[in-house]
């Protein structure tokens, strides 16, 4: 992923936290913060041969046109 859509990912999912943690149940969601310090998700697909963007998918906001795009 290019520098330019993490920083994107990063204010995106700013936009999702209150008070520095995340709004509503996604807060009870297996989520870590990469070396970029975007927010993933761990899941199933961690022990796949699969790249770590494919294993760890970012959150991101469901309804957004940066979401859409990428």
């Amino acid at each position: 992923m290019e520098w330019a859509e993490r920083i994107w990912v990063l204010s995106l999912q700013k936009t999702m936290m209150d008070d520095g943690s995340l709004k509503g149940p996604i807060g009870n969601l297996n989520l870590f913060k990469d070396k970029f310090g975007n927010i993933r998700c761990r899941g199933r697909l961690a022990n796949s041969n699969l790249s770590e963007d494919e294993k760890f998918p970012m959150l991101l906001p469901r309804r957004n046109q940066i979401t859409k795009l990428i």
